[in-house]
């Protein structure tokens, strides 16, 4: 048995019994103040790089354990208290942990007894792997130790003592049984997801690392304990830290793929779903950038007006009498193919360039998106259909195209776009 105590000294006593009683309520939720401080403070500390949550190997278990003090000697020592709790835990071993108040004439002290109580366990083997003490200038001391227990010498003691009970609530901050099933090490799936962060552009090339990694991740990232919040948290940071990187038309329908996915497992899916699709849609984009120079006067405002002959020169080589892009804005019946055209999975910019209408004098260019084109359609149907505020139309039509169409426009949610479009906001038909 060892026992460890640590006295506080709060106030001095007042010999009017009355105004001790008082005196010795205030200090002791001041004390309480004070020890909710010092917990955050302990919290708010940056804990070394080594840092980890306990493990469990093929060759031992690991522990991670921290205490604080007024001093380096004792915070040491309290850090190394816990790691021997946590061996103790190992043979469900019962620790006591108490606090208690004492009073005398001249002061009151707080005493805080940890008690190990493992008579029976001999541990064998354990080792101190590495330890970190931390001191501020107001005698606040903050220690980590990581201690090391060889499974081969926890199973002799283990055998010895007839198998007794591992703690359980213990037992799920290493390795969680539940039935039958286990749960893995998760470390080997955050450095498949650190590798899918550090991968950034929007080309084939980087679509295909991405799929590569993913589908790593995949196989390790499956059988955590996901109700590790801290785990969940790291995991999540990884992902997110890649949809940083990407363009804002891709990380908003990256975004929207994975909104209702709350795993990690199915997070991933939804991603590798995403890039798949990238790839997928590669052979689709020259064809469509053909449509689009096709089209290039009735989906851009451009200046390709002839005075001579009072005509439009379009693109395509076609002249028109009337102003194509202004003919669209009254049917939208262009962006609304274009949608359709629009491949799955491209989320990137899209840029087109035509011959202005004197060649010598260069192209017209123009960059289209998946986001420009939703939002250039819904406002175009809204304008068409002679709504009354345009822009909260459009805020409602936008909704609704997300919600029915989230990954792409096809005729099927297309039809329930414009059913919904001209009999729930009652505009007129387009």
């Amino acid at each position: 048995m060892q026992v460890l105590i640590r006295r506080h000294k709060l106030h001095p006593s007042s010999t009017d019994p009355q105004q001790k009683l008082f005196s010795m309520s205030k200090y002791l939720s001041f004390f309480l103040l004070l020890v909710v401080a010092a917990a955050t403070d302990a919290f708010a500390t940056e804990k070394p790089k080594w840092w980890s949550p306990d493990y469990k190997s093929k060759t031992h278990w690991g522990f991670f354990c921290e205490a604080s003090s007024t001093n380096e000697t004792e915070a040491l020592a309290l850090a190394r208290a816990n790691c021997a709790v946590k061996m103790c835990q190992l043979f469900g071993v019962e620790i006591d942990s108490q606090n208690s108040v004492k009073e005398t004439l001249k002061d009151v002290n707080v005493e805080s007894t940890v008690v190990e109580r493992c008579p029976k366990v001999r541990v064998v083997g354990r080792s101190e792997k590495r330890k970190s003490v931390n001191c501020d200038e107001e005698d606040s001391c903050l220690a980590f130790v990581e201690q090391l227990y060889p499974i081969e010498e926890y199973e002799k003691e283990h055998k010895r003592l007839n198998s007794p009970k591992i703690v359980k609530e213990f037992e799920r901050t290493i390795v969680i049984r539940e039935n039958d099933q286990v749960f893995k090490d998760p470390k080997e799936c955050k450095i498949e997801l650190q590798k899918f962060s550090m991968i950034r552009g929007e080309r084939v090339s980087e679509a295909t690392l991405r799929i590569a990694a993913l589908e790593e991740a995949q196989k390790k990232c499956i059988s955590l304990d996901y109700r590790d919040v801290p785990l969940q948290n790291e995991l999540h940071s990884y992902i997110s830290k890649s949809v940083q990187t990407r363009d804002i038309s891709a990380a908003t329908m990256i975004a929207k793929v994975m909104m209702n996915e709350a795993s990690i497992e199915k997070k991933l899916l939804a991603l590798l779903s995403f890039e798949k699709d990238r790839l997928a849609a590669e052979p689709k984009i020259q064809p469509l950038k053909n449509w689009i120079a096709k089209n290039f006067d009735y989906l851009t405002f451009r200046y390709s007006y002839i005075p001579e002959s009072q005509e439009y020169a379009l693109s395509n080589g076609v002249k028109s009498k009337t102003n194509p892009y202004l003919d669209e804005l009254a049917n939208c019946q262009k962006q609304r193919e274009l949608l359709l055209k629009w491949p799955k999975g491209l989320a990137s910019d899209l840029p087109v360039c035509v011959a202005k209408l004197n060649a010598k004098d260069g192209n017209d260019c123009y960059n289209f998106s998946i986001l420009m084109l939703r939002a250039s359609y819904v406002s175009c149907v809204c304008r068409a259909g002679k709504a009354e505020n345009v822009q909260a139309c459009s805020q409602v039509l936008s909704q609704f195209l997300d919600d029915s169409c989230p990954s792409e426009v096809n005729d099927s949610c297309m039809k329930g776009f414009i059913q919904y479009s001209t009999e729930r906001l009652k505009l007129n038909k387009i």
